[in-house]
């Protein structure tokens, strides 16, 4: 008896994954998303630091230590149709662009980490036509960024 069972779970469980379909997510942007996205920002460190008092339970302390060890308001990132560029204390970095999805206002890519020289996944938001998001797993934080050209 428990193997009929067992055999009748089997085939609605290969029954029901059959026309589960994972959904599909565009890697090419529209051409609004890109319109917005290409061009040059800036890490906003006001904006930052008020996303972390709101959305973490950092003390003040906390917040000024990471502050001065990321340097919030330093970074520089250029986007363009083939790749990006990054200005960060003092250094520079072109990377090929690597999209692997992409939604309505959101946009996942591959970047490598220059302290670990591994890649990671970024995940970077579009706030409004003027001010982005990248969120940043390795310490639980979104970096806004504004657009300055």
């Amino acid at each position: 008896m428990k193997l009929e069972y067992l055999i009748i779970g089997c085939c609605l469980l290969s029954l029901f994954s059959c026309s589960i379909k994972p959904k599909q997510y565009s890697t090419n942007s529209t051409p609004e998303f890109n319109k917005i996205l290409l061009g040059k920002w800036q890490s906003d460190r006001g904006k930052t630091i008020e996303w972390l008092k709101k959305h973490r339970n950092f003390s003040k302390e906390k917040i000024e230590k990471l502050d001065r060890a990321v340097k919030f308001g330093t970074m520089i990132v250029e986007i363009r149709e083939d790749s990006t560029t990054y200005t960060y204390d003092g250094e520079t970095t072109v990377e090929p662009n690597r999209v692997i999805g992409s939604t309505s206002n959101t946009v996942a890519v591959i970047v490598r980490n220059p302290l670990t020289n591994e890649d990671e996944i970024r995940l970077i938001t579009i706030e409004d036509k003027n001010t982005c998001s990248i969120y940043v797993d390795w310490v639980d934080i979104k970096e806004f960024f504004k657009k300055i050209k």
